[in-house]
């Protein structure tokens, strides 16, 4: 085998692996994604309380195995309305590298927003008009949902704990950088 040929078989096998760990060929359409998720609260004051919204990404930055999307790879916008109030991704305390979108094999398995009115070293506070409550965090493994979307689970930081609370969230939200 010359090696003009040895180069045009590695490339042609290359090109045959991709596609078969490309969005296209594993069903994903192209274009922007939108999913609808709800979360149930768990504890306080407003344990079962559940909000409802919508992911949206672009399906051609995930691939076969684990990715990460955030607002700046992957385009994730995010809706959620929950304690009576509309949360989006621009309301996370580290927009805009955060929160993200986690998937394993296309499918999305895990969300991560922290909204917070309260702390120290957080660039982005957002006022929570539920009363007794300074913070949210949807840190979640995401489930499929009865009748479609996703599904998951948040918890509220109430009013009292949180200066309690502030320097090991204040850690816990330096997160992965």
């Amino acid at each position: 085998m010359t090696r003009k040929s040895f180069f045009g078989l590695a490339i042609a096998t290359l090109a045959v692996a991709a596609s078969c760990v490309s969005p296209a060929s594993a069903g994903a359409p192209i274009g922007e994604v939108t999913v609808p998720w709800t979360v149930e609260i768990l504890g306080g004051p407003y344990d079962g309380e559940i909000g409802v919204g919508s992911i949206s990404y672009d399906p051609s930055f995930v691939f076969f195995g684990d990715e990460v999307l955030s607002p700046t790879f992957g385009n994730l916008t995010l809706e959620m309305t929950i304690l009576g109030q509309l949360f989006t991704e621009a309301d996370d305390i580290d927009f805009d590298a955060f929160p993200e979108l986690l998937f394993e094999d296309f499918e999305p398995v895990f969300i991560d927003l922290v909204v917070s009115e309260v702390g120290f070293e957080i660039q982005n506070l957002v006022e929570i008009d539920a009363p007794r409550v300074d913070a949210l965090v949807i840190a979640t493994d995401l489930f499929p949902a009865p009748g479609g979307g996703l599904q998951g689970f948040a918890l509220t930081v109430p009013e009292p704990a949180s200066a309690l609370l502030l320097a090991p969230m204040a850690m816990w939200t330096t997160r992965r950088r």
